[in-house]
């Protein structure tokens, strides 16, 4: 007997909070762990986070969701070995739908030989500063319940960094994946359901010569130790002194997202449409370079990104199959310190994705199905964005930061603006967040289009020891 969603779901989701609820026991333990040869005491920090977002999905549907968010940062540095790990534990309400999960974002051990640093344990690496910059959850994972804030998460295995003068080194081998973590849902009497208003839920209905048909779904997922128990590994190498640096990498792993694929039914009813998605983990590769030039107080940088399958398609004509594309990634930027006053950093960007399509059309748009499964899919096929840092030093107890973001989405002809004010004052830190996503009332089309005329605010409090 086929198993449904629901249970599937609680199963990948139970193994994935049990691997990570083990990394938080093993982070406990590390800390009552003496220090071999400590050369600086160990630093803690301790954030609380609470936010409220209001979100407008059509003239009919609004949600309201609450969230609190709780993490810890803890490191410390020795003479021949160091530790740190930055976790965190999320509860979120929306529409009478709770739910809650938990972050490794990252929790590494690294020794330092003759022989260059040896890092085990989830450790993030700076492998391509386009999907740095955009949050694109590419060459490493994302925890994406709120896809406007996402935080990177680091690759679990062995970790390696030697350099040689200004020349360098990093690489890394797991067999161990942890896909991006996002919107939860389930699946009863073949309705796709959530309740996160970030989850893009698919179609529904179908309208057609004014008649409107209901759709039900059937979803096949894949076995855990198909997701998790998977071969990866990243090779980059690179250049670097005080003014300009140049790297290549090449990773080769499990897709942070599911791959998909559709089949609808043979027999039409004139009473529904029945639509069966079956999930898959599929491997891809990615090619990466960076450059970038800083004289002074400038900073310019680019990068390419290229993403290509390694997989083809799994089944049979009957089937489209989607997230197959081969896909190229261009951004660039440049950032200015001291703009106009002292203390005031500003800094521009811009990024475009090159397609080469391999898809089918289906009876529904491929951009609705393709919701299904899908942890995050805040995706910037083609964007600009403005950010400013204002940093005052109020006395030496005391500091303010301000920082700005503005994006355009140049696809969707959106806008996201944010803005966040951080005032720390010995150990204590404040932090207050908001930030608005607008759209033409005529565009339909894209995520930020989807959720036009929304905002949130957030309010945090943090202690470091």
């Amino acid at each position: 007997m086929n198993r449904t969603l629901s249970e599937k779901i609680i199963d990948i989701l139970g193994t994935y909070n049990f691997m990570l609820m083990l990394f938080f026991a093993l982070s406990l333990t590390a800390l009552s762990v003496p220090v071999v040869g400590q050369s600086s005491a160990p630093s803690s920090q301790i954030h609380l986070k609470t936010g409220l977002y209001n979100q407008k999905v059509d003239q009919t549907t609004n949600y309201q969701t609450y969230d609190l968010f709780l993490e810890n940062n803890y490191s410390f540095r020795g003479k021949s070995n160091n530790y740190s790990h930055n976790l965190g534990v999320l509860y979120q309400n929306s529409n009478d739908f709770n739910t809650y999960d938990f972050m490794v974002s990252e929790l590494y051990w690294t020794f330092k030989t003759n022989a260059g640093d040896f890092s085990f344990g989830r450790k993030k690496q700076l492998l391509n500063l386009a999907d740095a910059e955009w949050d694109l959850g590419l060459t490493q994972s994302l925890f994406a319940h709120d896809p406007l804030n996402p935080v990177s998460q680091g690759q679990i295995g062995l970790h390696y960094y030697k350099n040689w003068s200004q020349f360098y080194v990093k690489a890394f081998a797991s067999y161990l994946h942890f896909p991006n973590q996002g919107p939860k849902f389930t699946n009863k009497n073949e309705d796709i359901q959530t309740g996160s208003p970030w989850f893009n839920a698919p179609p529904k209905t179908l309208v057609e010569t004014n008649l409107r048909t209901p759709i039900r779904y059937k979803v096949e997922t894949p076995e855990v130790s198909d997701v998790v128990f998977q071969p990866s590994g990243s090779l980059q190498l690179g250049y670097e002194n005080q003014i300009f640096s140049v790297s290549a990498a090449y990773i080769n792993q499990v897709s942070n997202e599911f791959h998909k694929a559709y089949r609808f039914s043979q027999e039409t009813s004139p009473d529904r449409i029945f639509v069966k998605v079956n999930a898959a983990a599929l491997r891809q590769e990615l090619w990466s370079a960076n450059i970038a030039y800083t004289p002074g107080d400038y900073s310019l940088w680019a990068s390419y990104l290229k993403d290509r399958p390694v997989d083809g398609y799994q089944f049979d004509s009957t089937w489209v199959e989607t997230q197959l594309d081969e896909e190229d990634w261009y951004s660039a930027g440049i950032k200015k310190n001291h703009f106009l006053v002292t203390n005031l950093t500003a800094s521009i960007a811009y990024i475009q994705k090159e397609s080469h399509k391999n898809r089918k059309e289906t009876l529904l748009g491929l951009k609705e199905l393709d919701s299904i499964l899908s942890r995050t899919y805040f995706e910037r096929s083609k964007s600009a964005n403005l950010k400013l840092l204002y940093d005052y030093q109020i006395n030496k107890k005391s500091k303010l930061s301000f920082v700005s973001r503005y994006e355009y989405s140049i696809a969707d002809k959106s806008e996201l603006t944010t803005a966040k004010v951080n005032y720390q004052r010995n150990q204590i830190n404040i932090q207050l967040e908001g930030g608005v996503l607008s759209a033409k009332e005529n565009d339909t089309t894209g995520f930020q289009a989807k959720f036009k005329g929304n905002d949130f605010v957030s309010f945090g409090l943090g202690y470091a020891f």
